[in-house]
């Protein structure tokens, strides 16, 4: 008895489409570069490092302030005896008291306005005020502590005038 006769035209199709498959793969793998070995990191705590700031000889200690807030998307958020105020350049705001849920506000330019302020104002320590911690750039970002000075009190006063 006779087989029926085969075509070899599907398997000759498989077997070109099965060398060009593993011919494009040999080409990407000399063509793609390799994944750098990354260092095993440990990961941030959430809470920023904060470094504690002494001015230069003028006093003007965040004067990378002034210079942060005049860029078309930045954020700052502000932490002063537990309340923590995030800002962007928008004006959004989240107002976080330390025992209650948080709060979304909207600031004017006047009181965006108070940043520049502080960014003036002298971080000579002079004991009186309130120390304000002041991060930028998110949660696992820079951070300094302003000692009590006139920088300290500009800050609190815009976290004051922001809660109006």
């Amino acid at each position: 008895m006779l087989t029926p006769r085969r075509s070899a035209r599907p398997l000759l199709i498989s077997a070109v489409v099965a060398a060009a498959v593993a011919g494009s793969i040999g080409y990407l793998a000399h063509v793609w570069p390799a994944p750098e070995q990354l260092p095993d990191l440990a990961p941030r705590a959430v809470a920023p490092i904060l470094v504690p700031i002494s001015g230069p000889s003028d006093g003007q200690c965040l004067a990378f302030l002034d210079q942060l807030v005049r860029h078309p998307n930045w954020q700052v958020t502000l932490t002063r005896n537990g309340d923590r105020i995030t800002v962007d350049a928008l004006g959004h705001a989240r107002y976080t008291p330390s025992d209650a849920w948080a709060r979304h506000l909207h600031l004017s330019p006047l009181q965006l306005r108070q940043l520049h302020l502080a960014a003036e104002a002298s971080c000579e320590p002079d004991g009186r005020g309130p120390t304000v911690d002041l991060t930028w750039g998110g949660p696992d970002s820079a951070g300094r502590t302003v000692p009590p000075s006139e920088a300290a009190r500009q800050l609190a006063h815009f976290m004051n005038v922001a809660l109006r």
